[in-house]
């Protein structure tokens, strides 16, 4: 089992706005690959900005670069 982490950092005043970005590109693509096994989206506020994580489970580098190959 591999665990990928992916971090941004946006405006907070934008943060919903990339976050759904986020969710509509990464994530989508994350879920649309069957040897995934879990992927969760994450924010914290952190005074102006506001970070952005997305944590992916992963049976094998396999399953990645058969994403990347996309």
């Amino acid at each position: 089992m591999i665990v990928r982490i992916w971090h941004g950092r946006t405006k907070t005043t934008d943060a919903e706005t990339y976050r759904q970005f986020v969710i509509e590109t990464g994530i989508k693509e994350y879920t649309s690959n069957r040897r995934k096994s879990w992927c969760a989206d994450l924010a914290a506020e952190d005074g102006d900005a506001t970070h952005i994580w997305t944590v992916s489970w992963w049976k094998d580098i396999e399953s990645i670069r058969a994403l990347r190959r996309r």
